[in-house]
């Protein structure tokens, strides 16, 4: 098995709900994940350097939207796959994948989202190596790397934990009982009090395990990236306009599936959960998560929270 992850990093999102706030900020309503909130790096640029601290930049994939080329900005390393419309979650997973698997079949593939917060960085790349190490250990086997809750959370997935993994107990390495997406006030206490935990969606598997139950639970997607990838291949030259216009008619006939409500949740009984410990995480959707993520973190960054930077986002958020 190859020794480096391959690391898939999504970028594809939209991100509707934060656009008013992204416009007053930065003048523009570009999805959160291009954004400098915190120094001189977009969420994006520090999910990289993190995939950088696990891997080279030739195992990297980075799956942005339609139209977003215009926000990188700095070059970002290793492949960057711009899809041709949004299809949803689902796709932007298994695009990737598909290449993962022509080249490295028994590699492990580490799944991130670019647009979440974490704190402390160095803690958080260590956890993830550990999660990396695991998923060697359990190739069919579905690793979810989760946030201990702290909140009844509305907007975020839930995880509910069962027993310890066989020959894990010394581990926090959990088997998955459930998944519940975006409970009521109500059921988000329940959760909270029975020590349910947060989906953050970094997942960790094998490519190969990865991609057949792909098959089994979402054959229409992987049958429908597979044919995008019979055309769409690295040494076949795509500058004509047909080829362009087949990728396009391609992709758009692949289903609109998330990755999270239709994969994972169906794929629980084959998954295995660990909590992230003494490391902050949320979900940058709302500008007041955002806010208050920050405010969280001034006994972390004595310095930073009193910079321009910060006293700026703080008034720009009264206005949100």
């Amino acid at each position: 098995m190859q020794c480096l992850p391959w690391v898939i990093i999504l970028a594809g999102g939209e991100g509707t709900r934060m656009c008013p706030f992204t416009e007053r900020c930065f003048g523009d309503p570009r999805p959160k994940q291009y954004c400098r909130f915190c120094g001189a790096r977009s969420m994006l640029e520090k999910t990289v350097d993190r995939a950088l601290a696990l891997t080279d930049k030739q195992y990297t994939i980075t799956v942005i939207g339609a139209n977003h080329r215009k926000y990188l900005g700095n070059e970002i390393p290793g492949q960057v796959l711009e899809q041709p419309q949004a299809r949803g979650t689902a796709v932007g997973v298994f695009w990737p994948l598909a290449q993962v698997i022509s080249r490295a079949s028994e590699a492990i593939v580490l799944i991130l989202p670019s647009d979440h917060f974490f704190y402390p960085e160095r803690q958080f790349v260590a956890q993830l190596r550990h999660a990396v190490d695991l998923a060697k250990a359990y190739t069919n086997r579905i690793i979810l790397v989760a946030a201990v809750a702290d909140a009844p959370e509305t907007d975020y997935g839930w995880i509910e934990p069962g027993k310890s993994a066989a020959f894990e107990e010394t581990l926090p390495l959990r088997k998955v009982l459930s998944f519940h997406e975006k409970p009521s006030r109500t059921q988000a206490e329940k959760w909270l009090e029975s020590g349910c935990l947060w989906n953050t969606m970094i997942t960790v598997s094998s490519a190969r395990a990865l991609w057949q139950l792909g098959k089994e639970l979402l054959p229409e997607v992987v049958d429908g990236v597979e044919a995008f990838w019979q055309v769409d291949k690295p040494e076949q030259s795509l500058q004509s306009l047909q080829a362009a216009a087949q990728l396009r008619k391609i992709y758009s006939q692949i289903p609109t599936r998330d990755f999270s409500n239709d994969f994972l949740t169906p794929a629980a009984g084959r998954s295995l959960v660990m909590p992230l410990e003494g490391v902050f995480w949320s979900d940058w959707g709302r500008p007041e998560r955002l806010r208050q993520s920050l405010l969280k973190a001034r006994t972390d960054f004595p310095d930073w929270v009193q910079s321009q930077d910060f006293r700026d986002l703080e008034q720009a958020c009264r206005f949100v």
